[in-house]
């Protein structure tokens, strides 16, 4: 789930696109997203943005899927 292993998708948070470089977090569900974007939604929600399924210790550190 490293940014240029997904190109031509986007974060569903913000809608942008992943660029070479960005850290991105891929959740248990196979979902990735901006690691900004998506620490961002867990403050609101411990649902997947997309799947809606529960993230386990969505209010503590996720596994990062790519870049450190």
């Amino acid at each position: 789930c490293a940014a240029d292993a997904l190109d031509g998708q986007c974060c569903s948070v913000c809608i942008c696109d992943f660029e070479e470089g960005e850290t991105i977090r891929k959740l248990e569900c196979g979902h990735c997203y901006h690691q900004a974007c998506i620490d961002k939604w867990f403050g609101r929600s411990v649902l997947c943005p997309n799947c809606k399924q529960v993230v386990p210790n969505a209010d503590s550190s996720c596994t990062a899927c790519g870049a450190s």
